[in-house]
């Protein structure tokens, strides 16, 4: 079997199982891309996403590219982070179906070491200046996720006196609805996260080391059983 079939049976049968109650609303994922070899992984990453961007606009689709200032673990890893987009199933499923898509797509295996993706259950993306920190924010949280979750929104409630003090502000908040880890015919489901945050930071070292944020910090590690970190700055691709 070819290579791009493989990929694409593996994540059209996640989005039929994630989307067959919903096929007619939009699409919104996060990948998480790891170079395999940093300089020529980075050119060829770029040249890939130059050749992407107009066959993913015939079919509606939208992507946008991140640098990973800092951040990541073992479990999720990334240089680069992207967030795309898609108006229904049926458009995602011709875009990966189209002859260019697939002609380019060994184009993005060759270059990276690893990959991960994660839907969101709604719209997910930066917005506004970039000229701040900006933090992506994943949390797998204990318990009964909506009591948890509300738990963890009283927490930044209580802290959110000194937003303006640090220039902080909330982009986007979504839940996972599905993850998959791996390319071609590697890909395996893992656990999404309850909860994604974007946030800009325009003090980040001032909000965090504020008494009151510290402490609804140590209040939120016992509400999680796992969360990652991205700090992120949007890439040039010329």
């Amino acid at each position: 079997m070819k290579l791009q079939n493989k990929v694409l049976m593996g994540v059209l049968m996640s989005l039929v199982i994630m989307s067959s109650a919903s096929a007619g609303d939009q699409i919104h994922y996060i990948g998480f891309n790891k170079f395999a070899a940093e300089d020529a992984s980075s050119e060829t990453f770029n040249e890939y996403i130059r050749q992407l961007t107009p066959i993913m606009a015939r079919y509606g689709l939208t992507v946008e590219s991140y640098d990973v200032l800092h951040g990541g673990t073992e479990e999720l890893d990334a240089d680069v982070v992207t967030f795309g987009s898609a108006p229904n199933l049926e458009s995602f499923q011709s875009f990966f179906q189209d002859p260019e898509f697939q002609k380019i797509f060994p184009m993005l295996v060759g270059a990276l070491s690893g990959h991960q993706v994660i839907f969101t259950g709604g719209p997910f993306t930066i917005t506004g200046k970039h000229n701040e920190h900006t933090l992506l924010s994943l949390c797998w949280v204990k318990g009964e996720p909506e009591q948890t979750l509300a738990k963890l929104d009283l927490l930044n409630e209580g802290i959110s006196p000194v937003f303006d003090t640090y220039g902080v502000r909330k982009m986007a908040q979504a839940k996972g609805v599905m993850s998959n880890r791996g390319l071609a015919g590697d890909i395996t489901q893992t656990s999404p996260p309850e909860l994604l945050e974007l946030w800009s930071i325009k003090d980040a070292h001032g909000f965090y080391d504020d008494p009151l944020v510290k402490t609804a910090g140590e209040d939120a590690e016992n509400l999680v059983t796992r969360k990652e970190a991205f700090w992120l700055k949007p890439r040039q691709i010329r």
